[in-house]
């Protein structure tokens, strides 16, 4: 806990004290340091470790027709590891980890104004539900990351390489095809729209209907549904680690909280330009997977899709919102909110004996 709340302090003094993509990249050289050196930090670690010396003496054609080599038909994350066995496992994760990064960069390069580099980074490094959890949940987290180059191509009306990347996520992790009911979020413009109030109004009650549902009305069917995302025997795991960070995050206040951050967007949604209409689209999404979260925790792993887009969405909010006593105070509230959850994240038991000591590859036995 201590190592990743000090990578976070120099990751936002760095874009403090330097405004600008030097600033900016220095900071994510830290964090890509910091999640590179990693050894034995994260829940799963242990076990994409040892998945990786399993296919390490089989080849590539076992492990496209072996199924427990191929994890289910996810099997390019295994043929990942096949084309890694060079440099071990520690070299996968050091190149994992630069990949990872140099996709926020990307994205926050582009979409974020520099002297709000800092702020993008206290929520990307300190937001535990995509920082922490990711460097867990390596597989997902690398398509999560997928999926931010997908939003960047659907930007520049790429369908087709949208399409195919997606896809082949989804041989990594099964539950990447869902986003492929994303795309269609590329081609609303409500600024290009004479039915803008009609379209708000659907929108507000449909949220509002949808999250006092009664449980008995969605609950019976929803398990049903995430199987075809999930192989059958990861569904208790991820019960069991989903209701830990959900166990972090749910507080009354903070419901709240979010309810009028909720709105807020919706009001900045007309002001923004196309590009961020969509930034901001994505992260209202994450809402509507909330009353699912109440009794499906599974669905929280979805949900992580559209979280990830946290690090812009609150530049952008001060970009668009003109009265500054309630920027400053939405987002001074966001701060302690995404701070309480930080400490609370690394004390829940889920994750405790996992994430709590930071350890380093040095204090390996050997190269592994």
């Amino acid at each position: 806990m201590i190592a990743n709340l000090i990578v976070g302090i120099i990751a936002v003094l760095l874009c403090l004290f330097a405004p600008n993509k030097k600033g900016l990249i220095a900071s994510l050289i830290v964090v890509t340091a910091f999640l590179a050196l990693r050894y034995e930090w994260g829940n799963d670690y242990g076990n994409y470790l040892k998945w990786f010396y399993e296919v390490k003496d089989y080849s590539l054609l076992d492990i496209f027709t072996n199924e427990e080599l191929s994890y289910h038909g996810e099997f390019l994350w295994s043929a990942l590891y096949f084309l890694f066995r060079p440099i071990g496992f520690f070299g996968f994760v050091i190149v994992l980890s630069v990949f990872e990064n140099w996709v926020v960069y990307r994205i926050i390069s582009k979409h974020v104004d520099k002297k709000f580099y800092w702020l993008s980074m206290f929520f990307y490094v300190l937001t535990t539900e995509t920082f922490a959890v990711g460097a867990s949940m390596m597989r997902q987290y690398f398509c999560i990351c997928c999926f931010m180059i997908v939003v960047e191509l659907m930007l520049d009306r790429k369908l087709v390489w949208s399409i195919i990347i997606i896809l082949l996520c989804s041989l990594v992790h099964r539950s990447n095809i869902f986003t492929l009911a994303f795309l269609p979020i590329f081609y609303i413009n409500i600024k290009s729209t004479k039915i803008s109030l009609p379209f708000y109004l659907a929108f507000v009650v449909f949220f509002l209907i949808w999250y006092n549902l009664p449980t008995s009305i969605i609950s019976s069917n929803i398990i049903g549904f995430l199987s075809v995302f999930l192989s059958d025997d990861m569904s208790d795991y991820y019960l069991h680690y989903t209701e830990g960070t959900l166990a972090a995050t749910n507080t009354g206040l903070g419901q709240i909280f979010s309810f009028i951050v909720f709105f807020v967007t919706l009001y900045v949604i007309p002001k923004a330009s196309k590009e961020h209409q969509t930034i901001f689209f994505f992260f209202l999404l994450s809402y509507f997977f909330t009353p699912l979260i109440r009794f499906v925790p599974l669905i929280h792993r979805y949900a992580l899709y559209c979280v990830m887009f946290t690090c812009v969405v609150w530049p952008l909010l001060i970009k668009y919102i003109k009265t500054k006593p309630v920027i400053i105070a939405l987002t001074a509230g966001q701060m302690i909110i995404t701070l309480r959850t930080f400490f609370h994240f690394f004390h829940e038991p889920v994750w405790f004996d996992r994430f709590m000591i930071y350890h380093t590859i040095f204090e390996a036995p050997n190269w592994m």
